[in-house]
């Protein structure tokens, strides 16, 4: 499917070059009569739409093709499944290193558990059954739920499957590579368009300062993202992309000993039953609530209006800021949903947002997250001497890169002094300095710097925009040699 759109999209770019002869020279000659800095029909020259086109490929390749989005609740419609490509595409382009922070936790997450050991210290169950880091994606990503005959009893996670296993009351999932890619929808030959695209933008934007060759703002912000989609794609490798259905996991029925009831299932009956009495209890109050309500309602439909037309702003940074701090610190959810096992794991139908198996490996993805944060920001510090329209966009430009690169390297030195000098521990939430720092310093740079630092590319990301109406002469010359490499 992905192969196909970029095809339809590529054979429509320039439907002249389908005219007959006659009409192709006819068109060259309306070309000639509008401005150089729009259209060129000239083999050497390219146009402001061959730039946008270009970036804006690139751009699509790493923020929605790249992401790997884990397995939806079952029944998710097409437009709930389009919208949440939509958001992380939105957090790619907007916050590209928390899209990292989560495939770097997932990479990591995956690894962690092909090496975990049982309570015997013996080696992984899973590398026994000669499960790969694609299986690790899987089962992370949500992509085995239990089952009590037809009944779907919830996803299942790592610890939760483990208990399963050690009572005896599954048995071991045996999947193979072949079926879990089977259910992904990516392919071999979309991997190499991406890959083709992203490499060809890097060498002719390359190529372009060496030659002395004018390069856009929006070029440089390009690059940046192609940059960081080769980072992405090495951490989702192994993940299979944008599968939409879970395998089953069922329980076993007792048959050892047939007079003897399942205590399990005796205890499920029980909670199954409280559930539905507690649901008829909760409707009964709801009806009486909507009665007295309908009862004591006043028109304050102008007064709640204004009050939102004063407080959005205000709230859409506030729910932005908490977005980000799900992305980076949701550890509790996490832990939660981790070690629920029997009726607390019941009824969950995937796993939480951004989820990533917990391990002891956070210094090494702050480390990565961190260090590519502060590359990403330097790239955009590359056009530091470009010429600007004004120099209000100028300073603009400058100050918004500085703060991209300098907001990662603040992290850097937190999680320097957390993890490297303090040698932080397995639990954040430990008393001491680390403690002090994980429970009040990190949460306050996120408040603060994060909502900054989105502020900062929305100021990148319009500027890459709006300075393409003053170009140099020379930003329309084109590298002839990097049209032989495959691209869009």
């Amino acid at each position: 499917m992905i192969f196909f759109i970029l095809l339809v999209s590529y054979l429509s770019r320039d439907p002249t070059k389908a005219f007959p002869l006659q009409a192709h020279a006819r068109e060259l000659t309306l070309r000639d009569t509008t401005s150089a800095s729009v259209t060129c029909a000239c083999q050497d020259q390219r146009s402001i739409w061959d730039i946008i086109w270009s970036c804006f490929a690139t751009i699509f390749a790493c923020s929605w093709v790249a992401v790997h989005p884990d397995i939806p609740e079952p029944g998710e419609g097409w437009w709930r499944s389009t919208f949440r490509r939509l958001e992380y595409m939105l957090w790619t382009i907007v916050t590209p290193e928390m899209m990292i922070l989560w495939a770097a936790r997932q990479w990591f997450g995956a690894r962690t558990l092909l090496h975990l050991k049982d309570i015997n210290n013996i080696d992984s169950v899973y590398v026994d059954h000669g499960w790969t880091l694609t299986h690790a994606h899987f089962l992370q990503m949500g992509g085995f739920t239990l089952f009590d005959g037809q009944r779907p009893m919830g996803v299942l996670s790592h610890k939760h499957l483990s208990h399963l296993l050690r009572e005896g009351k599954v048995r071991f999932p045996d999947i193979s590579v072949k079926e879990i890619e089977d259910r992904s929808k990516s392919d071999g030959l979309a991997k190499f368009l991406v890959i083709g695209q992203t490499t060809w933008f890097i060498l002719q934007v390359i190529t372009r300062k060496v030659q002395g060759l004018g390069t856009t703002k929006l070029e440089i912000s390009s690059l940046a993202f192609a940059a960081i989609n080769a980072t992405v794609y090495f951490f989702w490798w192994n993940k299979p992309y944008d599968v939409r259905t879970s395998v089953p996991v069922y329980l076993l029925k007792p048959t050892d000993e047939p007079g003897k009831e399942d205590p399990m299932s005796e205890y499920l009956t029980i909670q199954i039953n409280e559930t539905v009495i507690t649901k008829e209890k909760s409707h009964q109050g709801k009806f009486s609530d909507t009665e007295d309500m309908a009862r004591v309602r006043q028109p304050v439909f102008s007064r709640n209006v204004l009050r939102k037309l004063v407080s959005w702003p205000i709230a859409a940074l506030m729910y932005v800021s908490k977005c980000l701090h799900n992305m980076s610190e949701n550890f509790p959810e996490f832990h939660h949903f981790q070690h629920r096992k029997g009726p607390e794991a019941e009824g969950i139908k995937k796993v939480p947002k951004f989820y990533a198996i917990l391990g002891d490996y956070d210094m090494h993805v702050n480390l990565v997250v961190s260090i590519i944060g502060v590359v990403f920001g330097s790239i955009h510090c590359a056009a530091w001497s470009f010429r600007f329209p004004s120099s209000v966009e100028l300073i603009l430009w400058r100050v918004a890169s500085l703060l991209i690169t300098c907001i990662p390297a603040s992290f850097l030195v937190v999680v320097f002094s957390v993890d490297g000098v303090l040698k932080a521990p397995t639990d954040p939430y430990k008393r001491g300095w680390k403690g002090f720092i994980r429970v009040h310093i990190s949460p306050f740079m996120f408040a603060v710097l994060l909502p900054m630092y989105g502020l900062a590319r929305a100021i990148l990301i319009t500027e890459s925009l709006i300075t393409l109406r003053d170009l140099p002469s020379s930003a329309f010359s084109i590298v002839s040699w990097t049209t032989f490499i495959p691209h869009i």
